[in-house]
């Protein structure tokens, strides 16, 4: 299986048995997270994301979801590395599908469960929007904040 890899320093394209990158020069690796005191590549903000428990279970399960499909035909111990934007995609994906169960939970629960529940998605939407940047993650969370500001709900929020 051959597929194309990027540098983790300058985002250049490169193959797979390439030992060092023909964009900037340095060696090539194959990170499945980044050193403790490794520097963003250039032109990147470093970032730290904190998930929930619950988050990290859905993330997990979305993940692994994603693997045995991609996996599905390729020979048994075969490793596939993917471009960590790629894998940001997914994990915002994954919290949104959360999201989603959490705003299926506000059609059968009360109101002050309800003030809960979307104080829960609307953290975990705008972890989604840190991670990807993509708009639409602002526009839903701005549905729930709407939902959110309903007397019936905000009275009980906890304000955090």
């Amino acid at each position: 299986m051959t597929m194309t890899l990027y540098c983790t320093h300058c985002g250049a394209p490169h193959s797979e048995h390439a030992k060092y990158c023909s964009g900037c020069g340095k060696p090539i690796r194959f990170p499945s997270a980044p050193l403790a005191n490794e520097a963003p590549p250039k032109g990147y903000v470093g970032m730290n994301v904190e998930f929930t428990r619950e988050e990290s279970d859905a993330i997990s399960a979305s993940l692994e979801s994603f693997a045995a499909i991609a996996n599905a035909d390729e020979p048994k111990g075969t490793t596939m590395y993917m471009h960590p934007k790629a894998k940001d995609a997914m994990t915002a994906k994954a919290l949104t599908e959360y999201v989603e169960s959490l705003v299926l939970q506000l059609e059968r629960c009360s109101e002050k469960q309800a003030a809960a529940i979307l104080e829960k998605a609307i953290k975990a939407q705008l972890k989604a929007y840190a991670i990807h940047n993509l708009p639409v993650y602002l526009f839903q969370a701005a549905g729930m904040f709407e939902l959110l500001s309903r007397p019936e709900v905000a009275r009980h929020c906890t304000g955090s």
